[in-house]
């Protein structure tokens, strides 16, 4: 006969983690304001080389870092951001400016909690980037199963 538990554990009154045995696993089903450390964010921009004439590109860094350790979904020392700039590109057919955030994150955490990070990113770099007319951000996630570096 099988049995399922469930667990109700309260950290705080508005966030609880519900965890159930099942096969030789625990399953987390956390509440969209409950905080999880995954380790391994990257994020790339892409942007067009005069995007980095408006603003330094270790100010853009340092922004979107800043950003991604506010929302409190990544360790300081996990969060890695890169810059790739194209001098050849088209967005809607014009030379327009654009930087884009790709947010590579382990999966895990909720569409919540991958829209807040977005939105909280996109809308410190409109007050960064007022004169560029796209702003954008999408987040990709990765199976634990399937990531390996060094340590693993």
């Amino acid at each position: 006969m099988k049995m399922l538990f469930l667990i109700l554990v309260v950290l705080k009154a508005d966030a609880p983690i519900f965890v159930s045995p099942t096969s030789a696993c625990l399953t987390f089903f956390c509440r969209t304001n409950f905080k999880i450390n995954f380790p391994v964010p990257h994020f790339v921009i892409h942007c067009s080389e005069n995007v980095l004439t408006l603003q330094p590109a270790e100010e853009i860094l340092r922004t979107l870092h800043d950003n991604a350790e506010a929302t409190q979904l990544f360790k300081k020392g996990d969060i890695k951001v890169r810059i790739q700039s194209f001098k050849i590109f088209t967005v809607g057919n014009t030379k327009s400016d654009f930087p884009h955030m790709f947010g590579n994150i382990m999966q895990g955490r909720t569409t919540e909690q991958k829209a807040h990070l977005s939105k909280a990113i996109i809308t410190k770099l409109k007050a960064v980037f007022p004169q560029v007319p796209v702003v954008s951000m999408n987040v990709i996630e990765f199976e634990k199963e399937t990531y390996f570096n060094r340590n693993t």
